[in-house]
């Protein structure tokens, strides 16, 4: 799969090996989503994360169309690719609770998305950071 981390000042791909947990191949960038104009389409995002993809499968030296990918972080506030409503705390850490969009693979854009959203108390909040927590407990077969 591939794991996005796209917060306000920066960007994090990775490829991961679903079976280990691995971390086959990445790249970091200062292009958060603060600096990608956002179109209600989506397409500035879109076109930023095809050309990282791209990057990846170049380095990685497989194809990478169809792997699908989950973006949490920034991407999914008020200033993101889509903005979604904020899970709420306590939540569990199968991720059952978090509000998430899927945006279906197209023809000029091969992967399916999954685009995560945050959560929050009634005094702070969180974009991130719960997704890190999933896998975390999943890692270490926490409920």
């Amino acid at each position: 799969m591939l794991s996005c981390d796209w917060g306000t000042s920066s960007f994090r791909l990775r490829l991961v090996d679903n079976q280990t947990g691995t971390v086959l191949q990445a790249i970091t960038s200062r292009r958060g989503v603060k600096t990608i104009s956002s179109a209600p389409s989506g397409e500035p995002f879109r076109n930023y994360l095809a050309t990282q993809i791209a990057k990846i499968e170049e380095r990685s030296a497989q194809p990478l169309a169809f792997v699908p990918v989950v973006i949490s972080g920034m991407a999914s506030s008020s200033i993101g690719w889509k903005e979604l409503p904020y899970g709420s705390l306590p939540f569990l850490l199968d991720g059952s609770q978090l509000p998430i969009k899927q945006i279906p693979k197209a023809e000029e854009f091969p992967h399916d998305i999954l685009l995560v959203s945050g959560i929050c108390s009634s005094s702070d909040v969180m974009r991130g950071e719960e997704t890190q927590m999933i896998g975390l407990a999943a890692t270490h077969n926490l409920e």
